[in-house]
């Protein structure tokens, strides 16, 4: 008999007692990477299945099907279940396992009407809004739905389900209970830019991304990183393109540490025996692009290497979980963030703090950040007390999170945004009433009261739409954060902007065809070449904007 887990037993109740409510319901489940998805839907089916009722699982890789093949026979090994993919149809049984793709075509469909499947279950179903399991939950209107997922959110917004899900465990529930390995995350800093990757569909544009950080110096720094904080454990490294992965492979061969790629032609045989060399260490890295995302299950591996910069939490969180399941001798996995820079964009890559909502340092766990916020909270309180007087005081040097939010605050008054941040800095963006572009987007600029001054000042030389604003705004705090002393760069009252002008400044106004009077200031002419390079911006974005058809502009 096999025994659930208590979390996977109250996940089961939850199902059946919703199922008694409502058979032709929908309910979500959200469960962490390792946490036996597989196995708790088999249970339902399997109760189900003992009351005459059919279940259909849907999945969209083969390798999904054959792993809830395997755990329906491990709870039922009596049970007759079919497959439907290509050319396989094997109907009638108790359970079916069918590719989404085989069974949403019209004639394969029909035939599966006639079994009249009363439980329909949908697995990684963030996948759910794509067209083709629609068509194929609509083809069974009765059934009840059960929708199962580590990652209930996608790029394009569309919901998986118009109701809270059901029951969650995330990842970091499972490692306070002990049945997934704790992460430690390091950032890995890069001198690659994605400032000028476009987005595409919610995430960064692939080609260009790849194009970005697919170069020698960043594939060596990756093996650098490697070989000083995870020599000789089994890992596994995302990356953006199959060109890439394998320019990143063929990096570790070349410094001695032997990797594989494996793309979406992999068959299945070749991926069997590459994690069978990574078991045996015979290989020691896995390079992929999203192939191991889902459905791959193998717990040997030490750590997840995140070569692929991405927006999407969904995609993030699904790779480092690759990492989390428990294997002898296994008391943390380790988790290399590649971070580039990335000041520009209003909706950057995750990182583990972000896509998981936690505030560790380089190569700490969970259960050590909360140990040291519970350290940093006593000295607070005590400091508090000693120190009324300086509320605002750091305790410790300030560590920029590049990827925090801001916590931006609408004032109801004049419709301006306002942003304290610092030693008693505000930042402000404010809306331009009276000016407009030409496709009607109100424009914001950007001001600025620093601490213990009495005036504000402005800091944009041009009026910007509001996401450019925040860009523009966020991208100086982030600054100032990171180094207090550059904030003598941006105040309007610096000393040094009565100075005269640098030879550089002399040199950019040449180039820009600034003409410098006897009397201008350092200041006076660092703003003019503001000016100009916000104009040359604008320039070159209306002569693309030119470029494209009248319907796209």
């Amino acid at each position: 008999m096999f025994i659930l887990r208590d979390y996977q037993q109250e996940a089961v109740d939850l199902v059946m007692a919703s199922w008694q409510e409502n058979k032709a319901g929908r309910e979500l489940l959200v469960l962490a990477t390792g946490s036996g998805k597989t196995v708790i839907f088999s249970e339902i089916a399997k109760l189900l299945a003992e009351q005459g009722v059919l279940t259909l699982i849907l999945a969209h890789r083969d390798d999904l099907l054959d792993q809830a093949i395997d755990k329906y026979k491990m709870i039922r090994p009596e049970a007759i279940v079919g497959k439907v993919k290509g050319s396989q149809c094997e109907l009638g049984g108790e359970v079916t396992v069918a590719s989404v793709a085989s069974a949403c075509k019209p004639k394969r469909l029909k035939m599966m009407q006639q079994f009249n499947y009363g439980l329909i279950v949908c697995d990684e179903s963030h996948h759910i809004a794509a067209s083709s399991y629609q068509t194929v939950l609509q083809a069974f209107p009765n059934a009840f739905v059960l929708m199962v997922t580590a990652t209930p959110d996608r790029l394009d917004n569309k919901p998986i389900i118009d109701k809270p899900p059901l029951y969650i465990k995330g990842i970091i529930d499972l490692v306070k209970l002990g049945h997934l390995c704790t992460p430690r995350a390091i950032a890995i800093r890069t001198e690659v830019s994605l400032d000028e990757i476009k987005t595409t569909a919610g995430d960064f544009n692939e080609r260009e991304l790849s194009d970005a950080v697919d170069t020698p110096t960043r594939n060596k720094r990756i093996v650098d990183a490697y070989q000083e904080h995870a020599p000789g454990m089994p890992s596994i490294a995302f990356c953006v393109t199959v060109e890439h992965a394998e320019s990143l492979a063929y990096t570790f061969n070349d410094h001695g540490v032997v990797a594989e790629v494996v793309t979406g032609k992999t068959s299945t045989d070749d991926r069997k025996a590459m994690y069978a060399r990574l078991r045996s260490g015979s290989t020691r890295v896995l390079v992929s692009i999203q192939v191991l995302t889902e459905g791959f299950d193998e717990p040997c591996v030490q750590c997840v290497i995140m070569a692929r910069p991405t927006k999407s939490r969904s995609l993030y969180v699904q790779c480092v979980g690759r990492g989390a399941r428990l294997f002898p001798g296994k008391d943390h996995f380790l988790i290399l963030d590649i971070t580039d820079n990335c000041l520009k964009h209003r909706l950057t890559p995750h990182n583990l703090n972000k896509a998981l909502n936690l505030r560790l340092k380089d190569n700490e766990t969970i259960e050590e950040a909360e140990e040291r916020e519970r350290r940093e909270a006593e000295e607070e309180r005590e400091k508090e007390a000693q120190i009324r007087r300086l509320k605002d005081k750091r305790k410790v040097d300030l560590v920029v999170d590049l990827l925090q939010k801001f916590d931006w605050k609408k004032r109801e008054s004049d419709g301006a945004y306002i942003l304290e941040f610092g030693k008693g800095h505000r930042m402000a963006l404010k809306p331009e009433q009276d000016k407009w572009n030409h496709w009607d987007v109100p424009q914001y600029s950007v001001w600025a009261r620093l601490a213990g001054a009495a005036d504000i000042q402005k800091w944009s030389s041009v009026n910007l739409p509001l996401v450019e604003a925040l860009q523009f705004a966020e991208a100086r705090v982030l600054k100032i954060q990171d180094n207090p002393k550059v904030i003598s760069l941006y105040d309007k009252n610096a000393p040094w902007l009565k100075e005269p002008p640098t030879d550089a400044q002399r040199q950019m106004a040449l180039w820009y065809k600034i003409e410098i009077t006897e009397d201008m200031s350092k200041g006076e002419l660092s703003e003019l070449i503001g000016k100009a390079i916000e104009a040359k911006k604008q320039r070159k974005k209306e002569k693309e904007e030119r470029k494209l058809p009248a319907w796209k502009r």
